[in-house]
């Protein structure tokens, strides 16, 4: 109970700048939080959430990618693809700390700054 009165707390203080978002969330049903993980995070309460308050309150993270195999292909120096590796780099740094940076090898695959 402890874990789940936290979670929620650190959820809805996050969310209080999206008053609307916020009211609505309070009035949720448990059962409401019981439909799949993949059709909640598509609403506003999930959206409106700060990327660094979502790493915390994660119980995981997962990083999918595809080895490109000789020359870099296109679409992977998309500026659209290197904008999203970005901020997802640097959600998980301000989270985490610098050092972390070292240790995503994925951003330099797209072009990201990895020193």
């Amino acid at each position: 109970m402890f874990s789940l009165q936290w979670i929620l707390q650190s959820w809805v203080s996050e969310i209080q700048e999206h008053p609307e978002t916020q009211k609505a969330f309070l009035e949720m049903r448990i059962a409401d939080l019981l439909e799949s993980p993949w059709d909640l995070v598509g609403r506003p309460f999930s959206r409106e959430l700060p990327v660094d308050k979502q790493l915390e309150l994660a119980s995981g993270t997962v990083m999918a990618g595809q080895k490109i195999s000789g020359r870099l292909q296109k679409e992977a120096l998309n500026p659209k693809n290197v904008s999203l590796m970005k901020r997802a780099s640097d959600a998980v740094e301000a989270v985490l700390g610098p050092s972390v940076r070292h240790r995503i090898g994925a951003i330099s695959a797209v072009g990201g700054d990895t020193s």
